[in-house]
């Protein structure tokens, strides 16, 4: 069954009459294109695209068949009140349509408008075969990406130095774009090192500080010192598919502590990794692992403020449901990717921060990240 199938038989499922599509990530899956563009699909007719620009490229790269110069939206309107959609129930993006645009659009027409981005987070959740191509392309950048932060760090460069170096990385393996999702849209990576790895940003998650109040996350100017703990959390962006991967180091020889710490959040995720994780409850295996941390478990995840969150789906965005949290009753399914993050942040002294994008499988959880760990 295609894309567009699937997405027909949730709008019969869901009495939808018609979606019109803004977001160039939804607008990517379901026609092929990501130029700028507006997408129609009526429930009981052919799906007709409205480019802007490119308008040749984006024909040529549609595997949609109508398609038509987009001038303004008046043109979608029109189209709708041509095919007498405009008194239907209509889905459009709520977390990605501008207000201007919903304002008009409630205005011409006498519609019921509903959110369908549930719909295509639920569709996108799985991945055929095609996007698993595209996320192994990205995992095996982001393996680069780690390899290079391995040879670069050292007393006396700075986080920003780092930063340049990763980033070329990964642009020579094909990771041109930022990563996106709706949240932030271009979305930085974590570069963080000593108390930056406890200090929050504007993210509520281990973020760095960033080099100016105007950009209050990842990295800084702050020299690298001997004794010092980095971590290096990014996400590389191939095909329009993401990976996310996290490793943590050390500045010189470990501390005791740091090996302790270091070999428990290491084994809590080849805990998760090991599993065969389909049909398994999400917000069960959250507990579980909360679990395994023991006497740590106040700084798992992060202390007071950061979001207490195992993990997420990762695709077309860096952030995709199911997002790994307590109260999630979702199971797992064939066909997801999630990148899991477990870690420790623990103010004053640090923190251990591991990242890894796994393919879910029938019988096996197969590990798309694969960057080596210390052997303490």
């Amino acid at each position: 069954m295609n894309r567009l199938q699937k997405i027909k038989n949730e709008m019969s499922q869901q009495q939808i009459d018609c979606i019109i599509l803004f977001s160039s990530r939804n607008i990517y899956y379901t026609s092929g294109t990501a130029q700028f563009s507006i997408c129609l699909i009526p429930l009981d007719s052919d799906p007709k695209m409205f480019i802007k620009r490119n308008f040749d490229r984006g024909k040529s790269e549609t595997w949609i068949k109508d398609v038509v110069q987009l001038n303004t939206t008046r043109d979608v309107i029109e189209e709708i009140k041509a095919r007498k959609l405009d008194k239907a129930k209509i889905g459009i993006e709520m977390n990605y349509v501008r207000v201007n645009q919903y304002l008009k659009l409630e205005k011409a027409l006498n519609a019921e408008f509903v959110d369908v981005n549930p719909l295509f987070s639920h569709l996108r959740m799985i991945k055929d075969k095609s996007e698993i191509e595209s996320l192994k392309k990205a995992a095996k950048a982001v393996v680069n990406v780690q390899k290079v932060c391995r040879e670069t760090l050292r007393p006396g460069i700075t986080e920003l130095e780092v930063a340049a170096e990763v980033s070329r990385e990964a642009k020579l393996n094909g990771s041109w774009s930022p990563a996106t999702n709706f949240y932030w849209d271009a979305n930085g990576f974590v570069l963080a090192s000593g108390e930056n790895l406890y200090t929050p940003g504007d993210y509520p998650i281990l973020s760095g500080v960033g080099a100016s109040k105007a950009t209050p996350r990842s990295a800084s100017n702050r020299i690298l010192e001997e004794g010092d703990i980095f971590v290096l959390d990014f996400a590389t962006n191939v095909d329009g598919y993401h990976a996310d991967h996290a490793r943590t180091y050390f500045i010189g020889k470990p501390t005791e502590k740091y090996k302790e710490l270091y070999k428990l959040v290491h084994r809590v995720l080849k805990t998760i990794e090991n599993q065969i994780l389909v049909k398994k409850e999400i917000g069960v295996l959250f507990k579980e692992i909360k679990q395994e941390v023991g006497k740590y478990q106040e700084y798992f995840q992060g202390f007071n403020g950061y979001r207490q969150g195992l993990g997420h789906g990762v695709g077309l965005e860096l952030d995709e449901p199911p997002g790994i949290v307590e109260n999630n009753k979702q199971k797992f399914q064939v066909g997801m990717v999630i990148a899991f993050e477990p870690k420790l942040i623990i103010p004053g002294w640090g923190a251990i921060d591991f990242e890894d994008t796994v393919h879910l499988r029938s019988d096996s959880t197969e590990v798309l990240t694969n960057s080596p760990f210390e052997n303490y």
